[in-house]
Parts: C-alpha cells; structure tokens; sequence
C-alpha cells in the first residue's frame, strides 16, 4: 500500500453486499483500503460487472486515471478465479504515475 499511495494511487473495492455485510468483511480480513457497499449495485452495473441473472457482481480490477479513464483492467471469467497480487502490482506498476 505504501508504494501504490507513494504512486498517487488509491485503493477502493467495491461490493454488492448490504453495509453490514461490507464492513464484517473488511474487519476480518484487515482492509487497510475503503470497501465500498454497492447493494443496489449502481457502480458495478456502470462497469458491466453485474450479472442480474445471478444477482452477484463478477471480479474486476479497474485502475482510473484521475480524469476518469480507464487505464487498466482485469475481468474475471469465474467468481471463484482472482487475480494474483503481483499481476495487479506489476499491472499497476507499468502505468504512468500519477503524481
């Protein structure tokens, strides 16, 4: 987190989980970073990440520019398959940095 923060980068996640349900889970992993609750899933539907059908939201990485392009992204193909740690610093790590 200190390199990303020293980059101007700034970690937000985001979940369709109820606010309670958010914040338990962010307590029991140790989150250091927002996590976001999103149960009528306003921002995971603008990023096409929602699948309505089975009301759960597909794992995605987007890293924004601060004129809110996008300058990254991993899309997941299955619910249970993450992206390793090190891709996305190593992803994050080739972009521009922002300050």
């Amino acid at each position: 987190m200190p390199d990303l923060e020293a980059r101007g980068i700034a970690l937000v996640a985001v979940s369709v989980d109820a606010l309670a349900a958010s914040t338990k889970l962010a307590t029991h992993l140790g989150l250091t970073f927002p996590l976001a609750s999103d149960p009528a899933h306003t921002a995971v539907d603008a990023f096409g990440v929602f699948d309505a059908e089975n009301e759960i939201a597909w794992p995605a990485m987007f890293a924004i520019d601060p004129d809110g392009t996008i300058a990254w992204r991993w899309l997941g193909d299955d619910y249970k398959i993450r992206i390793a740690t090190a891709d996305v610093v190593a992803a994050l790590a080739a972009l521009p940095a922002t300050r």
